[in-house]
């Protein structure tokens, strides 16, 4: 019998009403959520122009209410500082189209900035806080993390009205808080992530990001940072052991250079003719990066908080499971990799395979009808995931898991079922991970990790969190009476999916998916500590050392 709730591996509750109200001002509801407004009137008429071209819907999306209408009664809701790349200009030469874009995008006063005004009608986040983050923002950890992380904090405990229900927000300290809250209906659990490593550093000057946009930075991946390492050493002792609530994981890289390994392109093609993504791209694994990496793993400074190796280039990920494997401290233990949110390529067995990707490549062949990117996973990815006993989040946003012009070339097709389309979709990218490992295994990894409210091009029939369970019972629908997903390039037939359902019914899967899986999730590394969970262990009561 399905679970009775949904389990969110990655959204951003917190995301937009946190940067609105100014420094002191009053935020705007977490619980019941909003539209926004663009505070520029021009702005603010092209409202429709603006959400069709930058593909993000200007409304909340995992707002509390959402969620739990959505039956998700546990959420890893992640922080993440807007960092300083996306107000800087783009400064590769451009076409006529692109310099008319960038005149009226540039703030006043200003040469490379981009205005605030602009960013507030793609985020919604307040032109006040948009301001400080471009002006005054020199430390990541210190005026983005904490702030962030503290205002979530104050959610503790409170209670809200929804119908004739009324539900609690709840932090589980450990897992067995996490299993008493669960026993009642009208807890919403949240558990919390880290999106970028950028959050633990200092911020570089906006002029900085505008010298380096070209910047590869090769020379820079055995080139030790004495104060950064320091730095980051000291921020990750302090989240493990005198925050309230430690992360559970976070990822390396988010949309820009940090100095700790490479990133993927990452930004939609209009977002790009604003800013550059150029420096550090699809380089590899730094010294910098890898002593984080064994600072956050290493149980020397506290109990692990594990890797989500989501933004990281294919370069940095294949140097990351290398590094892991064979560096002194970490080697001989089993550390469940996360990939919190993402898609599944169709065409790359390897990693090295993808490492030549790049923006030109992706754009240049639209007849893909899952998203062949090196964003999303190989099947070397997939197999690394498995072996470890991680998890595979896959994203609802349309632009990571289908190709870039599956949606208009299958829009008259399913005119009147697009969420069969969308459905089918999903399905593909999870069979696809399944067909990659051909392993029932394979199956104990995979869950969802919407990103709702990361800026995503959202699925039309599932917009926000309240659609889970909505999407819950079309997918388990598909799944009773499963169907050819023959679309474009892509070809899997009925037969093949039920082979790949290794003797489960649609029920166990689907409650594997939207459920237990990111409830139990097993590891040798957690039973050799007489833990049966992933919880259990990572959810120590102030994440003590043991």
């Amino acid at each position: 019998m399905a679970h009775s709730f949904n389990v969110d591996i990655h959204c951003h509750p917190s995301a937009k009403p946190f940067m609105t109200g100014g420094l002191s001002g009053k935020k705007k509801d977490i619980f019941a959520g909003y539209k926004f407004v663009p505070e520029a009137k021009l702005l603010n008429k092209l409202k429709k122009v603006v959400e069709r071209y930058s593909e993000v819907l200007q409304r909340t999306q995992s707002h509390f209410d959402a969620l739990y209408k959505g039956g998700v009664r546990v959420a890893f809701a992640s922080i993440t500082p807007i960092e300083k790349g996306f107000h800087v200009m783009n400064q590769r030469r451009a076409n006529i189209l692109t310099d008319f874009l960038r005149d009226i995008a540039t703030r006043k006063g200003t040469e490379y900035l981009i205005s605030p005004k602009v960013h507030n009608a793609l985020t919604g986040y307040d032109v006040d806080n948009l301001l400080h983050t471009q002006d005054d923002l020199n430390d990541y950890y210190e005026q983005g993390l904490l702030p962030e992380y503290e205002y979530l904090l104050s959610m503790k405990d409170q209670s809200r009205q929804v119908g004739q229900i009324r539900y609690t927000i709840r932090f589980p300290k450990n897992y067995k808080s996490l299993q008493t809250y669960l026993q009642d209906p009208e807890n919403l659990c949240i558990l919390l992530t880290i999106e970028g490593a950028h959050a633990l550093l200092k911020a570089p000057t906006n002029l900085d990001v505008k010298r380096n946009q070209l910047n590869p930075h090769s020379q820079d991946e055995n080139r030790l940072d004495i104060e950064m390492v320091k730095l980051m050493e000291e921020r990750v002792e302090e989240m493990k052991n005198k925050w309230d609530i430690a992360p559970l994981f976070i990822s390396l890289n988010h949309h820009f250079w940090n100095g700790l390994g490479g990133h993927c392109l990452s930004l939609n093609r209009v977002v790009l003719k604003l800013v550059s993504q150029q420096e550090g791209l699809n380089s590899g694994l730094t010294v910098n990066g890898e002593t984080l990496i064994k600072n956050l793993l290493s149980r020397r400074l506290g109990a692990p908080i594990l890797l989500d190796i989501k933004h990281m280039s294919a370069r940095c990920r294949s140097e990351f499971y290398d590094y892991i494997s064979t560096e002194r401290e970490l080697r001989n233990q089993q550390y469940p990799i996360i990939c919190s949110h993402t898609g599944l390529t169709s065409k790359y067995a390897t990693l090295r395979s993808m490492f030549a990707i790049d923006e030109e490549m992706e754009q240049a062949d639209p007849d893909h009808f899952l998203f062949e990117s090196s964003i999303n996973l190989s099947a070397e990815d997939v197999e690394k995931i498995v072996d470890s006993k991680g998890l595979i989040g896959i994203q609802l946003d349309e632009k990571r898991i289908a190709g870039k012009e599956t949606f208009k070339r299958l829009a008259k097709k399913y005119a009147s079922q697009m969420w069969l389309l969308e459905v089918k979709i999903i399905w593909a990218n999870i069979l696809q991970a399944i067909r990659f490992a051909n392993r029932p295994e394979a199956w104990e990894v995979m869950c969802i990790g919407s990103d709702y409210d990361g800026i995503i091009n959202h699925l039309e029939q599932y917009p926000t969190s309240a659609d889970m369970q909505t999407l819950r019972k079309d997918m388990r629908d598909f799944l009773n009476k499963p169907d050819d997903i023959v679309e474009m390039d892509f070809v899997m037939r009925k037969e093949e999916i039920v082979r790949l359902m290794f003797g489960m019914t649609a029920d166990e899967i689907c409650e594997k998916v939207f459920c237990s899986n990111a409830m139990r999730l097993k590891t040798k590394f957690l039973i050799r500590r007489g833990v049966a969970a992933i919880g259990q262990y990572l959810l120590q009561p102030n994440r003590m050392n043991f």
